[in-house]
């Protein structure tokens, strides 16, 4: 398929939820110290929460941080407190091309972004992140701990995207494909969203909400998880825009 040039490719995430669920028969796990189907994420609808006030100064106003995977603040990314914001720089193998760091910002459901179709799913806020003229493969990642080894955790994502090369009408065109939505736990809490240690739900969604996932993780010994949200597009379309729920 031939390279297209991207005016903007960014992601939308607007409502996390990661539940204990109930144990298959399959998992010998321990007693919990949680209730079956407690949220145990913070901030897991990126409405904000109170500072810390040993934030380094400039890195915490409003709802949003300056928290990355590198460690380093950027002016253009602006993260849900709570999460991180992390992105792929390497080669995009579809078109050989790399991909580039997103842009990040909380954004509200105001215009323009009330739709149609809309751009958050439910309450005031939600994420975007995007790039011009290339594609994205970025998402964002919290760790819980204090959780009880072998216990079983479960998320899944409602999501929809919109990703074309025409400005107007905002709906989707092109390679059904495009843009594939996971949400994933890592059971060890690692960090890196490339692990093969995580467990993936997989799945594509256009223009209207459907549900990715669920994903179940046993609790390592640890007692510590992470739950990643991630998009990545194939191809660099004029606009490859995500938008995802997390849900149960």
């Amino acid at each position: 398929m031939k390279n297209r040039t991207s005016l903007v490719a960014w992601s939308i995430l607007a409502l996390v939820t990661l539940l204990l669920a109930t144990t298959p028969t399959w998992v010998q796990a321990a007693p919990v110290a949680q209730e079956p189907g407690q949220n145990l994420l913070v901030n897991p609808g990126f409405e904000g929460i109170s500072c810390d006030p040993s934030s380094p100064p400039g890195w915490c106003y409003g709802n949003w941080t300056r928290d990355t995977f590198t460690g380093i603040p950027y002016a253009e990314i602006y993260t849900p407190q709570g999460w991180v914001t992390f992105w792929n720089e390497g080669i995009n193998p579809e078109d050989g091309r790399n991909y580039g760091r997103p842009e990040c910002k909380v954004i509200p459901n105001q215009d323009p972004f009330v739709g149609p179709p809309a751009r958050v799913r439910s309450g005031n806020y939600a994420v975007q992140q995007f790039g011009f003229y290339r594609a994205i493969d970025s998402g964002l990642y919290q760790v819980v701990t204090g959780l009880v080894p072998g216990a079983v955790v479960q998320a899944s994502a409602y999501a929809h995207a919109w990703t074309c090369d025409q400005d107007a009408p905002p709906l989707s065109c092109g390679d059904p494909h495009q843009m594939l939505f996971r949400v994933g736990i890592d059971p060890n809490g690692g960090t890196d969203p490339w692990s093969p240690n995580i467990i993936w739900a997989t799945g594509y969604s256009y223009d209207e909400y459907h549900l990715i996932g669920p994903v179940q993780a046993q609790v390592g010994d640890a007692g510590t998880v992470t739950v990643f949200l991630r998009a990545t597009a194939k191809w660099a379309y004029k606009h490859n825009d995500v938008l995802s729920l997390i849900h149960i």
